[in-house]
């Protein structure tokens, strides 16, 4: 009796879609899908996800969908074949929370409403960072570039300004005005 043996040899690492090798991932704001398939000959073992509600890597199949049910983060993902071959780690920042700003006077502390003073708009975002911010000086209706922490001079025309800030994602603040009013107001005697 003739035996025959066969066998195959996997070198091929399972491949990843959806997904980037950066180490900051892909920005989104919008649900996504990262799938996995292996070309290697062995099949698809399982693509792994960490972040948001999986707080540790947990297999997922072949496929997963992140959507707007679920929490902002950075997601990583890997998948492995059945030879044990493993994929690169992937990334995607998952956020859909607006960023936001505040305004603060030359000494850093917080204002509202009105300013007779220096004054500056700072943006901040809890998940994937502030990527600009732009503001309208009095009068206008064109927004313009604006660093986030940039002194806006009491020198400078008086009136509304307003700011926004948008975030790597795509996420785009509520609108947030301050007056700039440094007239000393006049007092006349009848």
């Amino acid at each position: 009796m003739e035996c025959k043996w066969s066998f195959k040899v996997d070198s091929v690492a399972p491949t990843i879609t959806g997904a980037s090798t950066s180490a900051t991932g892909i920005y989104t704001s919008k649900p996504f899908t990262v799938s996995a398939s292996d070309t290697g000959g062995s099949g698809l073992d399982s693509l792994y996800v960490y972040g948001g509600k999986y707080t540790s890597y947990q297999s997922v199949g072949s496929s997963v969908t992140i959507t707007g049910t679920d929490w902002d983060d950075l997601y990583r993902f890997y998948a492995k074949d059945k030879a044990s071959g493993q994929s690169s780690y992937y990334y995607v920042n998952f956020d859909q929370t607006k960023p936001t700003g505040k305004f603060c006077n030359a000494s850093g502390n917080e204002i509202s409403g009105y300013s007779s003073t220096d004054f500056y708009y700072e943006a901040t975002d809890n998940s994937c960072g502030v990527s600009y911010c732009q503001y309208q000086t009095p009068g206008s209706s064109t927004w313009v570039s604006y660093v986030s922490g940039s002194v806006i001079s009491r020198d400078s025309t008086n009136g509304t300004y307003n700011f926004r800030c948008v975030d790597y994602c795509g996420n785009t603040s509520d609108t947030s005005s301050i007056i700039l009013d440094t007239v000393v107001p006049t007092l006349t005697l009848y």
